[in-house]
């Protein structure tokens, strides 16, 4: 299963599931085709991404099934739906594109996101806010490794994570995936290798911080 598929395939069932910078439209058109997925709204910045989702999902006879909204990040969405995909994007920008209309957001009865960098301060951005971590699912497709993030705001109460659950992810460090610990052995790997022949004591700090990490969470799992 590619990362578009996976996406597509935790917002089985949903009446509607909302694409939040849907590029080519693929998550919205593989939801409505194999997952049973009602309706999608497909939301981006640019008028040629959304031009180029708009045809793709005519191809597929989906028209019908679809809303098409020129926005930046949620600010043109008004509707109501159950499921929020925010994937293909930076940490830094998913985390401002929630905050920026976090009161739509925390009415998602799901959120999945697929942040490509700075996941360790989109985590720290989101637990902030009463984030609940569902799940987090690791996944190689082709040459790359993926973070999925399923969750849901609850406003009633404030889970408990920990800096180890920013740093690798809550439900990721339980599950202990072969992928996730073989992703570990080759950061302590490249960690100590590059402390060996760092020279400068800012580069040495900063090695020595992430080998430290790794360390605690290894203790944890004894």
């Amino acid at each position: 299963m590619d990362r578009i598929e996976l996406i597509a395939s935790l917002a089985k069932d949903a009446n509607s599931l909302v694409d939040c910078g849907c590029d080519h439209g693929y998550t919205a058109i593989k939801a409505l085709k194999s997952y049973n997925v009602s309706h999608c709204y497909l939301l981006d910045i640019n008028e040629g991404p959304l031009n180029n989702a708009r045809n793709n999902v005519a191809k597929e006879n989906l028209s019908d099934r679809c809303d098409f909204i020129l926005s930046d990040g949620l600010k043109n969405f008004n509707e109501e739906a159950d499921v929020l995909v925010i994937a293909g994007m930076g940490g830094l920008l998913i985390s401002n594109i929630i905050l920026n209309d976090y009161e739509k957001v925390i009415k998602f009865k799901k959120i999945i996101i697929d942040a490509h960098s700075e996941i360790e301060k989109l985590r720290a951005n989101l637990i902030s806010k009463y984030f609940v971590f569902d799940n987090e699912i690791l996944i190689q497709d082709g040459k790359h490794n993926y973070v999925i993030i399923e969750g849901h705001f609850d406003l009633s109460k404030r889970m408990k994570y920990d800096l180890l659950d920013m740093k690798f992810g809550p439900v990721l460090r339980q599950n202990q995936t072969p992928l996730f610990k073989e992703i570990i052995r080759t950061k302590k790997k490249h960690f100590t290798e590059c402390l060996k022949k760092a020279t400068d004591e800012t580069s040495k700090s900063k090695l020595k911080i992430e080998l430290a990490y790794i360390q605690m969470l290894e203790g944890t799992n004894k």
